[in-house]
C-alpha cells in the first residue's frame, strides 16, 4: 500500500479504509455481473421454451 511520506496517521487510515471499500465494491460488482449473466441466460432459455410451446400449440390446432 502506498503512503505519502508526510501523510498523517488519520490520512493513512483513510487510505486503507478507501482501499478496503473499493475492493468490497469491486467484489460486489463482479458478483452482481455474474448473477445478471445467469438471469439473462435463464430469460433467454425461458423465452425460447415459450416460443417453442407456442409453435407446437399452433401446429396442433
Amino acid at each position: 500500500m502506498y503512503y505519502p511520506s508526510k501523510a498523517s496517521d488519520s490520512q493513512k487510515r483513510l487510505i486503507v479504509e478507501m482501499s478496503r471499500r473499493l475492493r468490497e465494491l469491486q467484489y460486489r460488482r463482479d458478483h452482481l455481473t455474474k448473477e445478471l449473466q445467469a438471469i439473462n441466460t435463464a430469460l433467454f432459455t425461458l423465452n425460447a421454451q415459450i416460443k417453442s410451446d407456442d409453435y407446437y400449440r399452433q401446429l396442433t390446432l
